[in-house]
């Protein structure tokens, strides 16, 4: 039996906290949780790399576009959102999972982004 997703599941934001040398993990890192609380996710990971060379939060929900509506606006967030928008790089799962990944936000304006499909554009049913 072969298992397809059907919408991606999972949002990814990687900081990089050397491209932001003054920004507060700790506060960073509240944030970011607060905006998954406030979004409803399911489930946020935290992983770091060596001597904090990334760090990922990883989301799982029932809708990556809330999940991205919710990023979006840590990355507007008055004390933090520039210093977000230039450490960070944000991607979700495709429809093969990772394989097929789409990259929404790049620290590097040159980069081309991707945009979610429009099936997980739509809103979530309400419970």
């Amino acid at each position: 039996m072969r298992f397809e997703m059907t919408r991606p599941s999972l949002l990814c934001v990687q900081l990089q906290p050397a491209r932001a040398k003054s920004i507060d993990l700790e506060a960073v890192a509240s944030l970011l949780a607060s905006r998954a609380m406030a979004a409803g996710i399911r489930e946020l990971f935290i992983e770091r790399g060596r001597g904090n060379s990334w760090i990922n939060f990883t989301y799982r929900s029932a809708s990556v576009a809330q999940a991205w509506r919710s990023v979006q606006k840590a990355l507007q967030h008055r004390r933090w959102g520039t210093a977000l928008r230039g450490s960070t790089i944000v991607t979700c799962e495709g429809s093969r999972g990772w394989d097929d990944y789409k990259l929404l936000h790049h620290f590097d304006p040159s980069q081309a982004l991707d945009r979610l499909p429009a099936s997980s554009r739509k809103s979530a049913p309400p419970n």
